[in-house]
């Protein structure tokens, strides 16, 4: 089996949902919940609970007991002073994200020595996987000192999109979405993802709500419709569970239309609940998939 290690940030989610419709200047009536949630600790939790090899290095704070909920995993947490991460996101009634803010001061300062030495992590890792909550010089340290494997980033948002993009040609795999995919046209001054993923020999992955998700790879484009879903949904950590449907697919050899497949199903089964991963989700949703996964 193959072994997966994710690099990158853990938080609270804050998330509000709306009753009504929003009007700007006025307080509306809805509710207020808070979960665990963050870019590569979801990612690191639906690939755990698909079974795969995979670990999770971190930071926390000295004595945080927020990521304790993580401790049947695989997790190596170094610690380091700063203040505990957040996230706050606002939903509209139907559950689509209206503005979110993101406190990740922890990750923003980190240096590649908080991590320690990681060399035996790094050479037992058959893929790692980054998140753009780091700093961009941190990302650079982590990413230079890997050798032959395949490395998968998340943009996580179009702000912090930018510390990729020295990196794009050391990468394999780049998720974004289709307003990060915009950004990425400006920066890299092509105005077509394909060339973009020719010029840099990278994939890019593209998810745009309910539009088909999308691959641009090695002069080719591969797509696969959304899954549809009935009743609420709720966005948050939707991406993240596609992203890793489709590590898992990728490490796994499916063929890339199969990989964005079951990136979709995972997403589909995430939107169903409030917090950043569905719980429900494990070994055996990869045979229920199979069921209804059709190549066409």
């Amino acid at each position: 089996m193959k072994t997966i290690t994710v690099i990158g940030a853990w938080n609270t989610d804050i998330l509000c949902h709306a009753d009504n419709r929003f009007q700007t200047g006025d307080s509306i009536i809805g509710d207020i919940r808070s979960y665990p949630g963050g870019v590569g600790r979801n990612v690191f939790v639906n690939l755990a609970r698909l079974n795969d090899h995979v670990r999770f290095l971190t930071l926390a704070p000295p004595r945080q007991k927020s990521i304790r909920h993580l401790s049947s995993f695989d997790v190596r947490i170094r610690r380091k002073k700063g203040p505990s991460p957040r996230y706050v996101a606002i939903h509209d009634r139907r559950g689509e994200l209206i503005a979110a803010i993101n406190d990740m001061v922890l990750f923003e300062s980190a240096t590649i020595d908080d991590f320690g030495d990681i060399t035996d992590l790094m050479d037992s890792s058959d893929a790692l996987v980054f998140d753009a909550n780091l700093s961009e010089d941190c990302l650079w340290d982590l990413i230079m000192i890997t050798q032959e494997k395949t490395l998968f980033a998340d943009a996580v948002s179009t702000e912090k999109l930018g510390r990729f993009i020295p990196l794009l040609g050391e990468l394999d795999y780049l998720k974004i979405n289709q307003i990060e995919a915009d950004a990425l046209k400006t920066a890299c001054g092509i105005d077509e993802l394909n060339k973009i993923a020719k010029s840099y020999d990278i994939g890019l992955i593209v998810t745009s709500g309910d539009d088909p998700v999308i691959l641009y790879s090695e002069g080719k484009t591969y797509q696969h419709e959304v899954y549809p879903t009935k009743g609420p949904l709720y966005s948050n950590g939707a991406g993240d569970a596609f992203f890793a449907g489709f590590i898992h697919g990728t490490m796994k050899g499916f063929h890339p239309r199969k990989a964005l497949a079951f990136g979709a199903f995972l997403a589909r089964m995430t939107l169903r609940v409030r917090q950043a991963d569905n719980p429900t989700i494990d070994q055996h949703t990869i045979t229920s998939f199979e069921e209804v996964y059709q190549d066409v």
